[in-house]
């Protein structure tokens, strides 16, 4: 950072957390991609903290694609549900549901947009930890996540194989 703005910073701390909290207002307000990546967020980290996870990725990369493609994505939902108040952002395989979310793979798997969904927040708190695996695995979406899983535990398992192979050097 610049000294100049280090120094204006310092002159003008109120004016400029101002400017922060009209900016965002304002996107949450007028921009989808921005008002879905707040929310997913802030949920993800307080889920994580309340569970005691530390997060491996940043939550974009844990999504697997842009703001932009995931509301689109969300939104194209056979129900017509759109983003918004009285709307849930739901996990289809719930994180109840996986074994491990210390691991950087099953949190890429867990939070990939591909297990996620719009519901209504009645039906969603209703539904809580409730999961069908066998449905859920038969259902294009779950192949879709065991084969990220199989993907990144392999990309996984090659690099550890790297890193001994230099090791052993």
């Amino acid at each position: 950072v610049p000294p100049y703005r280090e120094t204006y910073y310092a002159n003008n701390t109120i004016l400029c957390k101002k400017r922060v909290v009209d900016y965002r207002r304002i996107q949450r307000k007028t921009n989808k991609a921005f008002q879905l990546s707040e929310r997913i967020r802030s949920r993800l980290s307080q889920s994580f903290r309340y569970n005691g996870i530390t997060k491996s990725h940043k939550t974009q990369q844990t999504l697997g694609c842009s703001w932009k493609y995931a509301v689109e994505y969300l939104e194209s939902n056979e129900r017509g549900l759109k983003l918004g108040k009285g709307i849930h952002i739901d996990h289809i395989k719930p994180l109840c549901a996986f074994k491990n979310l210390q691991c950087p793979i099953q949190q890429q798997v867990a939070n990939n947009i591909y297990n996620l969904q719009l519901l209504p927040a009645r039906e969603n708190l209703t539904k809580s930890g409730k999961h069908d695996h066998d449905a859920w695995a038969a259902s294009e979406t779950g192949m879709k996540l065991i084969l990220l899983e199989r993907e990144l535990q392999t990309a996984a398992d090659a690099a550890r194989a790297a890193c001994d192979v230099n090791e052993n050097k």
